[in-house]
């Protein structure tokens, strides 16, 4: 609600039907008189802002979470998304996966628990890894869930790293799953089992896997030998396609259709980035400030790239003028010695372009190459997407609510405005009481109005006051 809020004051158009409210009417979402006007909602976010403690906001709301939801808590899923930016500083560029080109971008960082709700973000440092956010993403997952429990960090094929996943397995207590990378040798048919997992929801999964253990090679710098990762594969079948997915974990569950359905639920993140972006403005720029990029970052040097290009041209000119001064030693009786002379002139001359091209270093200093390369100031944004993914996680865990009352069918015709139900409230000098009146034509909708009763065990108070909000919903008759 408060992501509503921000976003009808601040006249963003992408919320339909909240666009430029009056402020009189926006207050009364959040249970005040009045919401505050759009030049005091910037100024006061950039008040919190210039203290530099937007991730202690993140955190403190993510412990909040981690206590309410200990459910979810068994697996972490993390992923980076990237936010296109489209304004005029010089900024690092990144891959956007959604259009399939490189251009001047931010990459975050976020975590979510095992429901998809988001936990926490980041900025990620240009040109960082996946691999690289994991090892964070551990050490503050592992503060957060406490010395004795073991979690599941999941992710995909980006952070592939069999030198990381046995540093975390052995030195921070915690188990990977995740995609396997490479190809590797299809399994028979006779090796898949059928497996069921029912859900929380009672719905039921019915997979085809093979499960085994495997050894996945590495090497090793410090000091250089070659290493193996122990782990477990679980493979499923697709019996329509005959495709194959390997999933490579370091849980120890007797059930693999476990295992198979929490790396199959990763998608509930790509869902999280989905909706937030069309709901909530997730790669809204939100700020305009900027920073100093680090002018030591070390970055591609495009003058030996330029070099390169022209060594590789040069030697296929040589590989041509040997084929061909080959062939004119018969076509015109050129004798061998010219012949050789020609070719030992082409060899030094592509030598010495070699020597020219490794005179030139591969990285350079940003601060030599661009001095105006800059980094978008993270602390605004990082403030709005805490009050988004508080929002989104109170809706999603509203929707937990009513989806044993709602089960999945096709969507009904919407009832005659007469028949909508009319809501009265009541309350007394203790409670604040909103009565929902049966829905006609709608025994689902009732029970799920029936199921938000559930919150009454919340004893959440009504903004400004000492009443305590209760719900109450009549039977359908």
């Amino acid at each position: 609600m408060l992501s509503l809020v921000f976003a009808a004051l601040l006249g963003e158009p992408r919320v339909e039907g909240f666009s430029r409210l009056n402020p009189t009417d926006v207050g009364r979402l959040i249970g005040l008189d009045r919401a505050p006007e759009v030049k005091t909602l910037r100024s006061r976010i950039g008040e919190l802002a210039e203290t530099g403690r937007s991730s202690d906001l993140i955190e403190h709301l993510a412990r909040t979470h981690i206590a309410a939801h200990t459910e979810a808590t068994g697996v972490f899923y993390v992923d980076g998304h990237v936010r296109a930016y489209h304004s005029t500083a010089v900024i690092p560029k990144h891959h956007v996966a959604r259009i399939r080109i490189a251009m001047p971008a931010e990459e975050d960082i976020w975590v979510a628990d095992a429901n998809g709700d988001g936990l926490l973000v980041w900025q990620a440092d240009p040109g960082d890894s996946l691999v690289g956010a994991l090892a964070r993403a551990v050490n503050e997952l592992r503060d957060m869930v406490g010395p004795d429990a073991r979690p599941t960090i999941a992710f995909d094929r980006g952070g592939w790293s069999p030198k990381l996943f046995t540093a975390l397995t052995e030195n921070h207590n915690v188990d990977i799953l995740t995609y396997r990378k490479g190809k590797s040798a299809p399994l028979p048919r006779s090796a898949f089992k059928p497996h069921t997992f029912v859900d929380t929801h009672g719905r039921q999964h019915h997979y085809l896997l093979s499960d085994r253990r495997v050894r996945v090679r590495w090497k090793d710098t410090k000091p250089v030998r070659d290493r193996r990762f122990d782990c477990r594969q679980i493979t499923r079948l697709d019996p329509d396609t005959g495709h194959q997915t390997q999933i490579v974990t370091t849980r120890t569950d007797r059930d693999p259709a476990f295992v198979a359905h929490a790396m199959f639920s990763r998608w509930r993140q790509e869902n999280f980035f989905r909706y937030m972006r069309a709901h909530y403005g997730l790669d809204a720029l939100d700020a305009y400030e900027t920073t100093n990029d680090n002018p030591d970052r070390l970055v591609p040097n495009p003058a030996r790239r330029t070099a390169d290009k022209h060594y590789e041209a040069a030697q296929k000119q040589l590989t041509a003028a040997h084929i061909n001064e080959g062939q004119a030693t018969f076509d015109d009786g050129r004798d061998r010695a010219t012949t050789k002379t020609l070719a030992e002139a082409h060899t030094a001359a592509v030598a010495e372009l070699d020597v020219t091209r490794k005179a030139i270093p591969t990285k350079i200093r940003v601060g030599d190459l661009r001095p105006e390369a800059a980094r978008l100031d993270p602390e605004r944004k990082r403030i709005h997407d805490a009050v988004r993914t508080a929002t989104y996680n109170a809706e999603s865990a509203l929707a937990r609510t009513l989806t044993p009352t709602t089960p999945r069918r096709r969507r009904s015709p919407q009832p005659h405005p007469r028949n909508r139900p009319h809501r009265r409230r009541h309350s007394n000098h203790r409670n604040r009481t909103p009565r929902h009146h049966p829905r006609p034509l709608r025994p689902r909708r009732t029970r799920a109005l029936q199921a938000l009763q559930a919150l009454n065990t919340t004893t959440t108070t009504y903004p400004g006051t000492t009443l305590t909000l209760r719900y109450h919903s009549r039977p359908h008759p």
